[in-house]
């Protein structure tokens, strides 16, 4: 297997959470707050708020991840 070949075989989760919560009427938000969130009603909420969901993701650009 050729190096960086695993990681083209998955999604770009982060985006694809972020065009559900766009397409369900929400913001855009997942991943972006570091440890509360007021969006109690989204589906989202729980998992955006471990470590895997606000950092981790593939998908997220060094701006995002620099202003936690």
């Amino acid at each position: 297997m050729e190096s960086g070949a695993l990681g083209e075989n998955f999604c770009d989760l982060t985006r694809l959470i972020r065009s559900i919560q766009r397409l369900e009427g929400n913001p855009d938000c997942f991943g972006t707050v570091e440890n509360s969130c007021e969006r109690t009603g989204c589906a989202w909420r729980e998992y955006c708020l471990t470590p895997l969901g606000r950092a981790d993701l593939p998908g997220k650009t060094a701006d995002e991840t620099a202003h936690r």
